[in-house]
């Protein structure tokens, strides 16, 4: 049986963090050059996307051919997954990375989703640890989406979303 990992990537914006998926497709084969003592080359195909345009979700697969596991990197425009993607996803390892800002229809300011978009991963999500709100929102509207608040970085820190992926990435890779 393949075991897969899914990062899910909730962003109205997403084709601006698509170089992301190139970044785990280099992590995995540093760590698999390292681990194994050869040059390991990795495939990235674009597994689905919807019909839509512009794309309101599109899968990445990463994976090496002669292993038996793959990486669905995901990304969603909306804050609720699509049918298609929940069809997808791993049913035991998902990680979450959401903004929590979403264009609001027939306005011209921002809103934030969080609830909507909790709602919609809550089956998925394993532990509090694999959901990390990645967002520029400062405000305090955020407080009241307990007991689940996950943790919160920056959009002005993209090391610590690179650290936040590539521990997931490490850790499925030692499980695989």
């Amino acid at each position: 049986m393949k075991k897969n990992l899914s990062i899910i990537h909730v962003e109205d914006e997403f084709r601006e963090f698509e170089p992301l998926v190139i970044s785990v497709q280099v992590l995995v084969e540093d760590l698999l050059d390292g681990k194994e003592g050869v040059t390991t080359i990795s495939e990235v195909k674009e597994f689905a996307k919807s019909s839509d345009l512009p794309y309101s979700w599109i899968v990445y697969n990463i994976s090496v051919p002669e292993k038996s596991w793959s990486i669905n990197y995901i990304f969603v425009r909306e804050a609720s997954l699509p049918d298609e993607v929940k069809d997808i996803i791993s049913s035991t390892n998902n990680i979450f990375i959401l903004d929590v800002l979403r264009p609001q229809e027939g306005q011209t300011k921002l809103g934030v989703s969080l609830r909507e978009t909790l709602d919609s991963i809550s089956p998925y999500i394993k532990e509090r640890k694999d959901v990390v709100l990645y967002t520029a929102h400062q405000g305090n509207s955020l407080d009241g989406i307990e007991p689940f608040l996950p943790r919160k970085i920056s959009k002005e820190a993209d090391v610590e979303l690179d650290d936040f992926i590539s521990k997931t990435v490490v850790e499925f890779l030692e499980d695989a």
